[in-house]
């Protein structure tokens, strides 16, 4: 909805699977989501976002840094020599070192 309001553009959304051994129809993988993303941000020409669920707990939005029920620009997204997969997010409501820029592991 964000998306539409700025840009003006339906955006795409990705509903990812709850069970990555049934992917259903309308779900995506978390693998083929990643590869998604990385070559969208990749190639430059695109806006990607991701949001957190509504019914996120406390504990772990305080753990990550987030808030629940709210979307997230993302500025990079990387994988680590040991093949940890990353995304830089711009989160206004981080208070970390970094300033208003968190990394999510994915």
């Amino acid at each position: 909805m964000d998306l539409f309001a700025l840009t003006g553009w339906i955006p795409e959304r990705l509903f990812m699977a709850k069970d990555e051994s049934n992917v259903k129809d309308f779900e995506t993988s978390r693998e083929r989501a990643w590869n998604r993303i990385v070559q969208a941000s990749n190639f430059g020409d695109c806006l990607v976002t991701v949001s957190t669920a509504k019914d996120l707990s406390e504990k772990l939005a305080e753990e990550m840094g987030l808030v629940s029920g709210h979307a997230y620009a993302v500025l990079n997204a990387l994988k680590t020599g040991h093949g940890i997969k990353l995304l830089q997010l711009k989160n206004p409501w981080a208070h970390t070192v970094s300033g208003d820029q968190s990394f999510l592991t994915y």
